[in-house]
């Protein structure tokens, strides 16, 4: 603390207290001199680092390497899209300028910003920082903790931030802001939006720019198909780590659209617009399934089984708290005696009353093993 006291300006001294991070317009405003090899500053020293307190366990010599870096600007990495620690030789007023903060996309951001500037830009070796539960959950795996329990995860879901931004297709103007704030789409003109598809859990909607049309799907804190029934958020942290994994695998990934950018705070995934595509729904109504359709689904589930999880990416993957959503909708409420009387078809089929045989006790099987597996 004593070397960033001494290289910073007066007026972007801590001063014991936690300072703001300014908005990139506030950054241009002032011009950061900080120390140079020609002029080392009152210090002596040549160079300043900052660094995040969220990166536990950081290894001292990934501190070492970037003050080591002979770049104007050397990074270390998360594995989130963001970094943990930044070292400057050199800087200049405007080299935050536009960097989407709390996004996925701050590093790429922060690299682009630094060009722009002329600054030469070095990154370090990567590391990971604790922003969300399966961040706390994978850092007690290395620290060699027992899993969370069940009540922590329920704990860590229920205080979970809310979207600080909500997907609206018939607001032009505040979408387009949004895109261009967080950098998800910086230079490329909205021309229309929206709703697509009929799925139960997301709000997804077709977002058509000036050079391209893409997919945006956003997780709300409830059932999009059925808005008084609550919903974890955290689904869509699970859908960008399913997208990362099979990303990785070659067979799986031309078989689905290509991920462009998640950002975690409004909980918005961005996706390869794939055109339109029909779905399986005919099944519902007992269409059948061409042999070579079902061929390839069996292919890809067989490839998807396989596809080997990093252990980075697995606490997400579990999926806890859909999971346990899922086991109340498909396991419980149905059962109830208010509920049973209006699905079609299940009175008859529940009608057996042998103890321990017939499709209650199927049920009752099925549903303790999904428990068991929460």
């Amino acid at each position: 603390m004593n070397l960033l006291h001494e290289a910073l300006p007066t007026e972007m001294r801590p001063n014991g207290r936690s300072a703001k991070r300014p908005e990139p317009t506030r950054r241009a405003r002032k011009a950061v001199t900080l120390p140079s090899s020609d002029d080392p500053g009152p210090s002596g020293r040549t160079k300043v680092i900052i660094m995040g307190s969220d990166s536990p366990l950081l290894p001292p010599d990934h501190i070492r390497e970037l003050l080591r870096s002979d770049a104007d600007v050397a990074l270390g990495p998360t594995k989130d899209g963001g970094y943990y620690a930044i070292c400057c030789r050199r800087a200049v007023a405007e080299m935050f300028d536009g960097v989407p903060w709390s996004t996925g996309a701050a590093l790429a951001g922060t690299v682009d910003a630094l060009t722009r500037c002329g600054l030469t830009v070095e990154q370090g070796p990567g590391w990971f920082d604790v922003d969300t539960p399966d961040d706390l959950e994978r850092l007690m795996q290395r620290l060699g903790k027992p899993p969370l329990s069940s009540r922590a995860i329920e704990l860590l879901d229920a205080i979970s931030i809310a979207p600080n931004f909500l997907l609206d297709p018939q607001d032009l103007d505040g979408l387009a802001a949004y895109l261009h704030k967080t950098q998800l789409i910086p230079d490329e003109r909205v021309i229309s939006a929206e709703r697509i598809g009929d799925g139960n859990m997301n709000l997804t909607v077709r977002l058509r720019t000036s050079s391209r049309t893409l997919i945006l799907k956003q997780a709300r804190p409830w059932v999009e198909k059925y808005p008084h029934i609550p919903a974890p958020v955290e689904r869509a942290s699970v859908e960008a780590a399913f997208y990362r994994v099979i990303g990785a695998a070659p067979d799986l990934s031309r078989r689905m659209p290509r991920l462009l950018g998640f950002d975690y705070p409004a909980k918005l995934l961005i996706l390869e617009d794939l055109g339109e595509r029909s779905d399986l729904m005919g099944l519902y109504r007992e269409d059948r399934l061409p042999e070579a359709a079902c061929l390839q689904l069996v292919e890809f589930l067989s490839m998807l089984h396989a596809c080997a999880v990093p252990a980075r990416e697995a606490p997400a993957l579990r999926n806890l708290a859909m999971r346990k959503l899922n086991h109340e909708h498909q396991y419980d409420l149905p059962l109830r005696k208010d509920m049973v009387s209006i699905l079609t078809g299940l009175p008859q089929v529940l009608s057996s009353k042998r103890s321990g045989c017939g499709p209650m006790s199927n049920i009752a099987r099925a549903s303790r093993n999904w428990e068991a597996s929460i």
